[in-house]
């Protein structure tokens, strides 16, 4: 096999001349066509690289931390996923086999035209060249993946359709010289809208209004990516107990910020608001309540601390602890005789020792 060895962004590759070899590693590495519109790809993915064909996206994921299970029919393409794979020091579980949404065992590939490798095909017959190929079940083998990359000229359609299998985030190609039936697209994308949030890589909003049935050739690209992820699961409404109603409560009574109670909750503001209006307004209040009685209490018994504490506070003027004031006739001067203050006790002196 005819070889030469490229870089591209630190990433070091094998591709023959004359093949499509170099423009699959000059699109996904150097342009990063499958990281648009915040697709992103981070250690912990365990992607399933559906049409692996000579290694880009296997590298690509391998070399920013994910796991990677690639997929490619054509037995050459997966000895250069190999080599490539080797070349750079990464690790990939690579799996001689077209992807297929039913039962069969063997399908042909058929290859792509003038060298075009990253067009085989098991949907579209190019020309006469095709080998038998091995085939497996989509969803049997997308069992523990978090996340798909689809490229595989066709064969992605029926596969769409038809899965059961929601990833977390998922990257297709739909090929319009294949089928260019935008109603068929228009549905899936209605489905993968319900589950997933769906954007294409590349403008494809003036077909939005479904003017056309058939995707136009005039100057459009004949191949778009879309880019889906997980809606986020909606949360379940908050129920308000009357273990929460108490800890709010007494949590508010303590003076405790609203932020704070919300993050011990486990809502937001809005909500606790929202569920706990009640006890928020009247948990000072309640709180007042109870040490008022029990400081009323100690003064009827007969705590002299706590009897003036009381009537400094409700007693009115009379009761009032008031400076001694001295004015000094001929000079204006005003003496304050601290020893004539009448000393009250404070909070801390009301311990829980005193009878």
């Amino acid at each position: 096999m005819n070889l030469r060895k490229s870089e591209i962004n630190g990433i070091k590759f094998w591709h023959r001349p004359g093949y499509s070899d170099l423009k699959t590693f000059e699109e996904v590495i150097g342009r990063k066509t499958y990281l648009k519109r915040g697709m992103t790809i981070v250690p912990g993915d365990r992607w399933l690289d559906a049409g692996a064909n000579v290694g880009a996206f296997a590298l690509q994921a391998a070399s920013l931390g994910a796991e990677v299970v690639s997929y490619e029919p054509d037995p050459i393409c997966c000895e250069l996923i190999e080599r490539n794979l080797k070349l750079n020091n990464l690790k990939a579980d690579i799996r001689q086999a077209a992807l297929v949404p039913d039962d069969r065992k063997f399908v042909r590939l058929f290859i792509g035209n003038n060298g075009n490798v990253w067009r085989n095909s098991i949907v579209k017959q190019w020309n006469k060249e095709s080998i038998k190929v091995p085939c497996l079940n989509f969803d049997n083998e997308a069992k523990g993946f978090s996340a798909a990359k689809i490229d595989i000229e066709g064969a992605e359609m029926p596969i769409l359709e038809a899965t059961k299998k929601l990833f977390q985030k998922m990257v297709y190609e739909w090929s319009f010289d294949i089928d260019p039936s935008l109603t068929r697209l228009w549905k899936l994308l209605e489905r993968q809208k319900s589950q997933y949030r769906v954007e294409a890589a590349w403008n494809s909003i003036r077909f939005h209004d479904r003017e056309f049935t058939e995707w136009q050739k005039n100057g459009s690209r004949l191949v778009l990516t879309y880019s889906v992820t997980r809606n986020p699961m909606p949360q379940p409404a908050h129920k308000p107990t009357t273990e929460y109603r108490r800890m709010v409560e007494a949590m508010s009574a303590y003076g405790i910020p609203h932020d704070d109670i919300s993050l011990v909750v486990g809502i937001d503001r809005n909500t606790l608001v929202k569920h706990y209006r009640q006890e928020l307004d009247q948990a000072s209040a309640k709180a007042n309540a109870k040490v008022a009685e029990r400081l009323y209490s100690r003064a009827i018994d007969g705590d002299v601390k706590a009897m003036m504490f009381w009537l400094e506070r409700r007693g009115g003027d009379a009761w009032k602890n008031k400076p001694v004031v001295q004015l000094i006739p001929g000079d204006f001067t005003i003496e304050m005789n601290p020893a004539n203050f009448l000393e009250l006790p404070s909070i801390s002196d009301f311990d829980d020792d005193q009878d």
